[in-house]
């Protein structure tokens, strides 16, 4: 999906009387910033009744969570314990 410079975030909109949601990415191109629409998530009001939209949420804040600790581990900033666990025997990339 996005690169390491890149944007994903939830865009309001309105249209035709009701707020639509829809999850946008921001791609740098040759020193512009192009948007680019990943998916219409629908309307705010059947998504927020149903439920659906505390979901999304959730698994977006799960993703996010991820990346950062990801992208954190590949610049060096923390240290990838499960390969050491794994190493030492344990069997387990988790503290008991």
């Amino acid at each position: 999906m996005a690169a390491d410079n890149d944007t994903i975030f939830v865009r309001e909109k309105t249209a035709r009387g009701h707020t639509y949601l829809y999850l946008v990415e921001n791609k740098r191109e040759g020193g512009r910033i192009r948007q680019r629409i990943i998916r219409a998530l629908g309307r705010k009001d059947v998504l927020l009744a149903s439920g659906e939209l505390d979901r999304l949420v959730a698994s977006l804040v799960r993703h996010c969570d991820r990346a950062v600790i990801l992208s954190d581990m590949a610049a060096g900033r923390i240290a990838c314990t499960r390969c050491c666990l794994a190493a030492s025997g344990s069997g387990s990339a988790l503290p008991r």
